[in-house]
């Protein structure tokens, strides 16, 4: 047994067992490959044949002996997300009184010139606060996986001022908006997307990484039940065709659609981008 395979499966025996068949863990070769170790379970190993990838340092090889023993059953999951809860003034924009009070008209006809639907309003929660220090602000829930809590949200003014976004103390940015969507079996392909509201367009079929995909993100994704279709921002398309690659390896079925330059998602018409998103599996 070679140096590595023995690196290998002592990664092993700290890894769980993802739902795309892949064990997932702290990678052995960050350290010395780029300097600083994995904290994020960015290395995983293939079930079926021992082949292993590292999201963080790009490591690729094959175990070419996997002994019975390091194939067991996964460990408890790690703790949940801190729940956080919504803004002080916090309002559904879906219920009264502010589904029809004139104060919360900026902020649905805000959402609209987004493209944000009131179906998409009432099924994601958004809301605003009309007092208080996020006071005109549009409200978007960053929900559990669960969806039984939040975990963060993200406010946006709707008037200019020099922090159009404002996030909430003690939310982690390595978590997805709209987690579940990528458990749920489909033949429909996820997008991938920086922000919120280049995700609401596209409701239900969209995540959104709160920036660029992290490593964690990533792992994330590689274990999703559908197939993932990176359509980052336009300056940013070479980073989401190799993302795309590296899902691919890890047995994702992934594609990337290049947006045109200085356009997000929320720029472009949804049908086309829906329709390269499909076309790019092909």
């Amino acid at each position: 047994m070679t140096e590595e395979d023995k690196l290998v499966l002592t990664a092993l025996s700290e890894a769980r067992l993802g739902t795309s068949g892949w064990w997932r863990g702290e990678c052995p070769f960050c350290e010395d490959r780029v300097g600083t170790a994995d904290k994020h379970g960015a290395f995983g190993v293939r079930a079926a044949n021992g082949v292993f990838h590292c999201f963080r340092c790009g490591i690729v090889g094959r175990l070419r002996e996997v002994p019975d023993t390091h194939w067991r059953e996964p460990k408890e999951t790690d703790e949940p997300d801190a729940v956080i809860e919504p803004p002080g003034s916090f309002l559904p924009l879906a219920e009264e009184p502010a589904a029809s009070a004139l104060i919360a008209r900026p902020a649905h006809q805000y959402l609209a010139r987004r493209s944000v639907t009131r179906t998409t309003i009432a099924e994601v929660g958004i809301g605003f606060c009309p007092s208080g220090f996020y006071s005109d602000r549009i409200v978007v829930p960053v929900a559990s996986v669960d969806g039984d809590a939040w975990v963060g949200w993200v406010s946006r003014a709707w008037v200019k001022c020099e922090q159009p976004y404002l996030y909430p103390k003690g939310m982690k940015r390595t978590i997805l908006f709209n987690h579940a969507a990528i458990l749920k079996e489909s033949d429909d392909p996820i997008l991938v997307v920086e922000g919120v509201f280049d995700a609401l367009p596209y409701w239900p079929d969209a995540v959104a990484c709160l920036g660029k995909p992290t490593q964690l993100q990533m792992v994330a994704l590689a274990s999703a039940r559908r197939p993932v279709v990176m359509a980052l921002d336009g300056d940013a398309w070479e980073e989401g065709w190799a993302l795309a690659q590296q899902l691919r390896f890890a047995g994702t079925r992934a594609g990337n659609v290049r947006l045109p330059p200085c356009l997000d998602p929320n720029d472009v018409d949804p049908s086309w981008l829906r329709s390269e998103a499909r076309a790019c599996l092909n």
